[in-house]
């Protein structure tokens, strides 16, 4: 198989379809003519952003359609710019752009909606704008884990006032009754969680037992270790940290010690993000000082707004110093965005070549992932393979790992996912024998899923015949407001040994707070 397209990069999907109604005020600039973003819901910096959001922008200007492309109008997740596949639409009597990710976004995350090189009618260029937002999911409110139908642990979540989930509690044993969710179920273990004003969590402390008096939130339950957060002013976290107690055996104080931490560090000039990972506090004892012990380093850039770049560094180089060009790498990687709407990767480097300088043709690839996409910008075949002989990428002598399969339906959803781990015995890749390990098939209602099975070939090796055997499925509900409602994993088809009826024995349930 020759591939003969345009470098790109690997979108994963991730989409969504909510919406305020009020368009908060984000633009700037001074000339009437000036074509520029008026407002946009989300607004930029907003949080607590449903994963089933579409995004609008309101322009200044009625545009040219023709320069409302995928290039121009881009959803990046997170730090690293990893491309959202979406659908752009516009509205010309509110001069409004809607950006409909083609898949429900993920939680708790950071994405930016980048918009560059539209032009108004008289041909004004847009002013570069960055939109920011972090997502939102329901939280659980009680989970149940099983074995074989019985159950061996349970999970309550309590929220505030103002719907934080502040504490996790996990019971583990029925207590004397032996009777479960009664009121002496044995707390195992739990979690407090602590909010600022903007709801940003600030602290996490984890009790691994109930201490001595073996009741629960009473002085003498055990810390095992509790995490801090800080943020900056748009909501992005800007230090976070392990803490342990110590000498003293108490915790929260000045003597606790810090075993992990990280720095994170946004919009550096030049380039872009740096995450640092510290490993101890120096020997002041105190973290975020300047004798901190760095672990590593990791440099995120974008040479373009459809393009990014991530290197890992793990040591100091032969200067000893951190934060020098001869730092020692651990890996890099070029991630080219969709170009003709029909490729895209994701390319990791080892080495640097011979020249000393990273991203150039003369560095060591240690394997890369290539994304073939369909019409809609889907990524029907992923392939994850290393450089032949020639050392020359995407060619035929690239050996290939294995790849995947995916189906969408109309929505961007995969319905289907295969796993090819073979090329079978005609020892040619992309061939009707090629040996397929499992697959999923999933069922949707819009763009939330409602079941989806796990399944492995039977000794025809082929997907989607009578042999092949289920290995689990997963069955989801949701509120009339669109929120998680139920969740059951089940991997045991019970007595009858007959899948998808009623005595199908659940590992995992949960129940979701829906009003969140």
């Amino acid at each position: 198989m020759s591939f003969v397209f345009p470098l790109a990069k690997i979108t994963k999907s991730v989409s969504q379809c909510l919406l305020c109604c009020l368009l908060v005020n984000c633009g700037g600039g001074e000339s009437s003519n000036e074509l520029k973003v008026v407002s946009s819901a989300p607004a930029d910096g907003a949080s607590r952003i449903s994963t089933d959001s579409t995004l609008k922008v309101m322009l200044s200007n009625d545009i040219d359609v023709a320069t409302l492309t995928t290039s121009n109008v881009v959803l990046a997740l997170g730090s690293h710019g990893e491309i959202i596949r979406t659908r752009i639409s516009y509205e010309q009597s509110s001069n409004t752009i809607t950006v409909t990710p083609r898949q429900k976004l993920l939680i708790d995350s950071f994405y930016t909606l980048n918009l560059q090189g539209i032009r108004d009618r008289t041909g004004n260029e847009i002013v570069a704008t960055k939109i920011l937002f972090r997502t939102y999911e329901n939280p659980i409110s009680s989970g149940i884990d099983y074995s074989n139908g019985i159950v061996t642990r349970h999970y309550v979540r309590t929220k505030d006032s103002i719907q934080n989930s502040t504490r996790l509690v996990t019971y583990s044993n029925p207590g004397i009754d032996s009777q479960w969710f009664t009121d002496d179920d044995v707390v195992e273990g739990y979690s407090e969680t602590t909010f600022d004003v903007k709801g940003n969590k600030i602290r996490e402390a984890f009790y691994s037992n109930t201490g001595l008096d073996k009741v629960p939130y009473t002085s003498d339950d055990e810390l095992f270790s509790y995490n801090v957060t800080t943020y900056d002013d748009i909501g992005r976290p800007s230090r976070a940290a392990r803490f342990y107690s110590g000498v003293d055996g108490v915790a929260f104080n000045a003597d606790d010690i810090a075993t992990w931490f990280v720095e994170f560090i946004y919009d550096r000039h030049p380039g872009g993000n740096r995450w640092i990972v510290y490993s101890a506090s120096g020997a002041d004892g105190v973290p975020f000082s300047a004798d901190d012990v760095v672990e590593r380093y990791i440099d995120f850039t974008w040479p373009t707004v459809t393009s990014s770049r991530t290197v890992t560094y793990i040591g100091t180089g032969t200067d000893r110093v951190w934060f020098t060009t001869d730092d020692e790498l651990l890996q890099y990687v070029d991630r080219l965005t969709v170009e003709n709407n029909n490729r895209s990767s994701e390319i990791y480097y080892s080495h640097r070549g011979l020249d000393g300088i990273l991203f150039n043709d003369d560095d060591i690839v240690s394997g890369y992932f290539l994304s073939l996409l369909n019409s809609n910008g889907d990524p029907s075949t992923i392939i994850q393979a290393y450089p032949g002989p020639d050392r020359v990428l995407f060619n035929d002598d690239d050996l290939v790992g294995y790849y995947v399969s995916q189906f969408f339906d109309s929505f961007g959803n995969v319905v289907r996912r295969n796993e090819e781990l073979s090329p079978g015995n005609d020892r040619q890749w992309y061939t009707p024998d090629d040996i397929v390990l499992g697959y999923t098939l999933s069922e949707f209602s819009g763009r939330d899923a409602t079941k989806i099975v796990s399944y492995s070939t039977g000794p025809d090796e082929i997907a989607l015949t009578t042999d092949d055997q289920v290995r689990s499925y997963e069955l989801y509900s949701y509120a009339e407001n669109g929120n998680k409602k139920t969740y059951a994993r089940y991997e045991n088809p019970g007595a009858d040994g007959i899948w998808f009826n009623a005595d199908d024995q659940p590992s995992n349930t949960a129940i979701y707070d829906t009003n969140t």
